[in-house]
This record gives structure tokens, C-alpha cells and sequence, in this order.
């Protein structure tokens, strides 16, 4: 997969990614920035943690720069950018990171954020990320009726919003990617192998483009943190063997011990 472009490519994005963070550090940036900068930041980070792996075959260097996308997404939410996103991108980075101590703190953090934002502030898409949110920390944190609850009412909105046809007023890619989170979620709460198998494939078809949208050569951080929260379920032989889903960073461990984590 490494190829002379994508070299060049992650020697650029590793060098922004050490400017922006030294210039977080040092204060240059000014307060009413601070917080979308740090989101920024936290995003291109992630981009380099995967480019790690696509390019070097560095998988403790990537999870360390995971470990910093999941400060900086924590830090944009405290400062207020889009609070309830970042809460998760922190979980997702966090448990990519191997974060074990951390991952209860951030889930219970998410948790917090999804409760106190009420139904009437969000869109449908905006609902429909905050149960999906609402499964993976109650599962996270062992709560298996929330996770429960939550996974009903986002694979029920899925369904019907697909049906309603919602997600052709939008992109193909995006239906693929909440259908995929779906059926994974399902999947993991039924001990359904196969469900979780079809979902995670679903979310690679988002993420290569073979369910429409533009592909990418990189692996696919969606796709490798649900493959951890499988694998902590005991569902690991449902994992695609695809050259998306990280697999150096696929590790229950990540998540606490005797985890349901969905």
C-alpha cells in the first residue's frame, strides 16, 4: 500500500501535526480558535496514526498519535466545538490509542454529553449518532439494558429513515456507514457472528467507495474501532480479513476487563 505519494504525503502530515501541537503548547493560538484548532488538529492526527500503519507498519507510534488525537478531541469538546461529536471521535481515538484507563473516563464522559443534549437541538442524523453514541459508552461501561435501549432505537430510526429514503437525499456512502454501524451494534448485543460480520463489511464499502463516494488507501478508523469492540465481545472470527480494518490495532484490551462493550 505505501507508495512514493503516500510517503510524502504522511512526512507532511507528521510535521503539521508537530506544528499545530507546539503551536497549541506555546499559546499562539488565540482563545476564540483554540477549540475548532484543536479539533483540526485531533482529525489530521488520526489521519497520520492510520498513515502509520499504512505506510511504515508503525503500530506503537500510531497508537501513541492516536493517544494524542483522543487529547485533543476532548479538549475541543470541553471547549465547546460540537460537544457530543468529539466526546466520541475522544472514545474512538482513546480505545485505537489502547487506552484501557482512560476508555471508562471517556465513555462516561460521552454518556454524560448525549444525556444532556436534548432531542428538539438535534436533526435526524443528529439523533441518529447520539443513540449510536449512547450504545457504545453504555457498553463501554457495562450497562447492558442502555446499550439495550439505545441500540433499539438507532437501528429502529436506521431503518426507518432508509425506508423513508432519507439517505438518498444525501449520499449512498452514508447509508452504507449508519447501516454498517447498525447491524454491528445488533450484532454484538445478539452474539450475531453474522450480523457483525455484514455490518463491519458495510462500513468498509463506505470507507473504499464501493458503495459510492471516493475511496481512500488508508485504513479505515471506523471500521477497526468497531472491530475492537467485536473482538472485546468475543465475536473476533467475525472480523473481515481486509486490508482496511487495522488489525495491529485491533485489541480487546483496550476496552475494560469482561467488557460487553455493546
Amino acid at each position: 500500500m505505501a507508495t512514493t505519494r503516500l510517503t510524502g504525503w504522511l512526512d507532511r502530515t507528521l510535521t503539521r501535526v508537530d506544528e499545530r501541537t507546539e503551536a497549541l503548547a506555546t499559546g499562539e493560538v488565540t482563545d476564540e480558535n483554540v477549540a475548532d484548532y484543536r479539533a483540526r488538529t485531533a482529525r489530521i492526527a488520526e489521519k497520520a496514526a492510520v498513515g502509520l500503519l499504512a505506510v511504515r507498519e508503525a503500530p506503537d507510534e500510531s497508537r501513541r498519535r492516536f493517544d494524542t488525537a483522543m487529547e485533543l478531541h476532548g479538549g475541543a469538546a470541553e471547549a465547546g466545538t460540537d460537544p457530543l461529536a468529539e466526546r466520541y471521535y475522544a472514545l474512538r481515538a482513546g480505545t485505537l490509542a489502547g487506552a484501557k484507563q482512560a476508555v471508562p473516563g471517556l465513555a462516561r464522559r460521552l454518556k454524560r454529553t448525549a444525556d444532556g443534549t436534548p432531542l428538539y437541538a438535534l436533526d435526524e442524523r443528529g439523533s441518529l449518532d447520539r443513540d449510536y453514541y449512547l450504545a457504545l459508552a453504555a457498553g463501554a461501561l457495562g450497562d447492558a439494558p442502555a446499550a439495550d435501549r439505545a441500540a433499539g432505537r438507532f437501528s429502529a430510526s436506521v431503518l426507518r429513515l432508509a425506508t423513508a429514503g432519507f439517505f438518498e437525499t444525501t449520499t449512498r456512502e452514508e447509508r452504507a456507514l449508519y447501516g454498517g454501524r447498525s447491524a454491528v451494534v445488533e450484532g454484538v448485543l445478539s452474539r450475531d457472528a453474522e450480523a457483525v460480520a455484514r455490518g463491519l463489511e458495510t462500513v468498509l464499502a463506505h470507507h473504499d467507495g464501493s458503495a459510492g463516494g471516493a475511496p481512500t488507501e488508508l485504513p479505515c478508523r471506523e471500521a477497526t474501532f468497531l472491530a475492537t469492540v467485536a473482538t472485546a465481545a468475543g465475536l473476533g472470527e467475525a472480523v473481515p480479513d481486509h486490508e482496511a480494518v487495522a488489525d495491529p490495532l485491533v485489541d480487546a484490551r483496550a476496552l475494560p476487563d469482561g467488557p460487553r462493550p455493546v
